[in-house]
């Protein structure tokens, strides 16, 4: 076929097409791929996708996905017609290999984060963009920390799976309300310490009325009978009861540990 600037190009529609990347095989599905005389192939396919080349133990993806390829080192701008329906390709250069998909889950450490993700592999780096997010933090039978409209960056390397996803976070327990800016911090890189947590600073909850201001950090994990349930840490926690101005200030500094459910929280400050 000639595309718009009246290039000759070998256009190929295919099924069952299999793409390798560094030797490895990532994706089979149908699509378009766009021969470049001298410089490569072009494309977008849809299918499913094999990322655990790339990904690492404990990380997976879940949903259909689709692939663009460039494996040209200029940007491919082509508008292809194939069986009388007209496919815009607008990859930028390359080399690379960019999964996409929308409504996909994504699975860390027992935790599943589901959102539309873009998986882009160059020969240096693996990165994750992530939208519309959404965590669920719960006890099995309710969430109780939700973190949702998610967007940020995850990367990819030999060690694990490392970055932070802002959005809108709730805790959904009677009697509890919390304000200020917290974050998904994601983190596999660290052996027996890794973690799935929403954290932030100068984050404020108000329970019974009275108010706890700290530094916030919510994980989930499971008790010795192995129900799970969501630990809250506070550190640098400031806790008065009554008014802010007239009110007794219980602790200035203080550490907080707290169990939280979907019934209520528990737990303990201490502090100076």
């Amino acid at each position: 076929t000639t595309n718009s600037l009246g290039q000759r190009r070998v256009v190929v529609a295919a099924t069952e097409v299999a793409v390798e990347f560094d030797g490895t095989e990532v994706f089979t599905g149908e699509g378009v791929l766009v021969l470049l005389p001298g410089a490569g192939v072009a494309g977008q396919l849809t299918g499913s996708a094999s990322l655990d080349a790339f990904l690492p133990d404990g990380v997976d993806f879940v949903g259909t996905l689709s692939v663009a390829v460039n494996s040209s080192t200029a940007a491919v701008v082509e508008s292809v017609t194939v069986g009388g329906s007209t496919i815009a390709l607008n990859l930028p250069a390359g080399p690379y290999l960019r999964v996409s998909g929308v409504g996909i889950q994504l699975r860390i450490l027992g935790q599943t984060l589901t959102g539309n993700f873009s998986v882009e592999s160059t020969a240096t780096t693996t990165t994750i963009t992530v939208s519309s997010a959404t965590l669920r933090l719960g006890t099995g039978t309710a969430d109780v920390v939700t973190l949702t409209n998610g967007n940020g960056t995850l990367t990819i390397t030999a060690a694990g799976v490392a970055g932070t996803i802002s959005g809108a976070v709730a805790v959904n327990v009677p009697g509890v309300s919390i304000a200020g800016t917290l974050s998904l911090q994601i983190d596999t890189t660290l052996g027996t310490g890794s973690y799935v947590r929403i954290s932030g600073t100068g984050v404020s909850l108000t329970v019974l009325e009275q108010t706890l201001v700290g530094d916030f950090v919510f994980e989930q994990t499971t008790n010795s009978a192995g129900a799970r349930l969501i630990r809250l840490e506070v550190q640098n926690a400031q806790l008065t009861l009554g008014s802010s101005a007239g009110g007794i200030r219980l602790a200035q500094t203080g550490v907080a540990a707290f169990v939280v459910t979907d019934a209520g929280l528990a737990g303990r400050l201490s502090g100076n």
